[in-house]
């Protein structure tokens, strides 16, 4: 699901697209809106979606990361205008240690930008946390300039769900 506020954005084109490779169904999918801002009328397309927490490149993760690209592909070339993938895609960020799921996030990050590296700031709450530590992610497609990324990471957080909420603060171009 995409939570909006509606006093601010405008939902103006939407789609559900559910992953043919691997995992539930009823969750498995990406879902986005094309906004329009209120305020300055610009435009900004958001994705959502929730990969299967198997760590097979070739069929599961890695068949939904290739999904998620195309579909990404096809938005990119109806709107000219940013596109923000985010959720909670089980993989990290290859960093000294190497966790299954590397290969799953240099698929995405060989088509996006992470804007957790690419931001002026990063912050998280009460828990120290770096930006390749999470499995959730918020990737973009095109320009705009990533002021600060957020991870909530107070653990009040933990009784809602097992990963903190991330946000960005953008400033679009």
């Amino acid at each position: 699901a995409i939570f909006y506020d509606n006093n601010k954005v405008e939902l103006t084109e939407w789609g559900d697209e559910t992953y043919v490779s691997g995992g539930d169904y009823r969750i498995r999918r990406a879902v986005w809106g094309l906004f329009r801002i209120i305020e300055t009328g610009k435009t900004v397309c958001v994705v959502n979606t929730h990969f299967s927490i198997t760590k097979d490149t070739d069929t599961y993760s890695g068949g939904q990361a290739m999904e998620l690209i195309k579909i990404t592909d096809t938005l990119k070339a109806k709107y000219s205008c940013p596109i923000f993938i985010a959720g909670d895609f089980n993989a990290r960020k290859r960093t000294t240690v190497t966790y299954p799921s590397s290969s799953i996030y240099e698929i995405l990050s060989s088509s996006y930008i992470d804007t957790a590296l690419s931001a002026e700031l990063f912050s998280s709450g009460n828990k120290s946390l770096s930006p390749t530590s999470t499995v959730d992610h918020i990737f973009l497609i095109g320009e705009a300039e990533i002021k600060r990324y957020i991870v909530l990471s107070n653990k009040v957080f933990l009784h809602i769900s097992d990963h903190y909420p991330i946000f960005v603060d953008v400033r679009l171009e």
